[in-house]
């Protein structure tokens, strides 16, 4: 289906409030494939602590993490 640029340029969307958890983080990461060498220290930055290293690109998904369903 294409996008309507009109459209979705002049689009007004209504705020949304979200939050997220440390556990969303490290399960966003998981899902990347962050840890897949336990014994690398680097990797763990992303899974270990309750204030875990954010990759950027958690932002792109952070206000929808709750919208879905697990299959």
């Amino acid at each position: 289906m294409p996008i309507n640029l009109d459209e979705a340029i002049g689009a007004e969307l209504e705020p949304v409030e979200f939050s997220w958890t440390s556990s969303d983080i490290q399960l966003y990461h998981l899902g990347l494939g962050a840890g897949g060498d336990p014994m690398d220290k680097r990797e763990l930055r992303y899974l270990l602590d309750e204030t875990p290293q954010v990759l950027p690109t958690f932002g792109n998904v952070a206000q929808s993490f709750h919208m879905t369903e697990p299959p």
